[in-house]
């Protein structure tokens, strides 16, 4: 009974994790692109190309998923796209721009297939809960979409810094550096100097 009754609350702890992050990924872009372009570079366009190719990865490759739950089955057919989303996030956040479209590209491609067999999993697994689960799916998908504000405060928790490790120089940078190089070298009028004190004496 016990063991029944812990099966069962993870399956509902996994389904509604599966659900959380069906948004992030895809809507945590947005918040960020400024950063984004100013660390890589980009123009406007190819920053929203980069949404742009997981919107298409979602219209496009979303019939596939019937044909992966009928190869590998319903419960391994979202395992695999779940591992397929952390890497396509993982290889989204690497350097350079390659990475980040193939990476968005990979993440859309999962996107795609859980969106469609989530319904399933909730036919398959809640049967006499069909209208309970879809409110909790549903729910899960926009908390998770909302979540993705916190890119924000977290990025200026981490200095301006959007994936994991060192920030590249923006292009705001050297300018900024020149700045402060061309305040240090210039000269400061309270600073000592020995022939502006045998002045003074020589004047006395």
């Amino acid at each position: 009974m016990n063991h029944s009754i812990l099966k069962r609350a993870l399956l509902v702890i996994a389904f509604t994790l599966a659900a959380l992050n069906l948004r992030p990924a895809l809507a945590n872009v947005s918040p960020l692109l400024n950063e984004i372009r100013a660390d890589l570079g980009l123009s406007a366009a190819a920053a929203g190309a980069i949404t742009t190719v997981m919107v298409l990865c979602l219209g496009v490759l979303s019939p596939s998923a019937p044909v992966l739950v009928r190869r590998f089955g319903l419960d391994r057919t979202l395992l695999i796209a779940l591992v397929v989303l952390t890497a396509g996030i993982a290889l989204r956040s690497t350097d350079g721009v390659v990475c980040l479209y193939l990476g968005a590209a990979v993440a859309g491609t999962a996107i795609a297939v859980m969106n469609v067999i989530m319904p399933g999993v909730v036919k398959e697994r809640f049967p006499t809960r069909i209208g309970l689960f879809t409110g909790i799916y549903t729910s899960a998908l926009v908390a998770g979409a909302a979540g993705s504000a916190l890119m924000v405060p977290l990025e200026e928790g981490t200095a301006g810094a959007w994936r994991p490790g060192p920030r590249r120089r923006s292009r705001s940078s050297p300018r900024c550096c020149g700045t402060r190089t061309s305040s240090a070298a210039r000269p400061r009028s309270s600073r000592w100097s020995p022939a502006g004190t045998a002045g003074c004496s020589a004047a006395r």
